[in-house]
């Protein structure tokens, strides 16, 4: 699947590269990764997330979720 993605972005010029989200201690996701050639970046994701709080019952607390 993921040789299929790259092949298809590739060939389209509005697609500037290629990003997956994975969990910090995810290490097995991030060893495939690895593995299909794709990159630690250098940024850090910060957010509020309405549907795990709402989940969580953590309204005020998205962070907590």
């Amino acid at each position: 699947m993921h040789q299929i993605v790259m092949a298809t972005a590739k060939t389209n010029p509005n697609v500037c590269g290629i990003r997956l989200y994975v969990e910090e201690n995810n290490s097995v996701a991030q060893a495939v990764y690895r593995k299909v050639g794709l990159t630690p970046s250098s940024y850090a994701i910060f957010e509020t997330d309405f549907v795990l709080a709402r989940q969580n019952g953590l309204m005020d607390c998205p962070t907590e979720a």
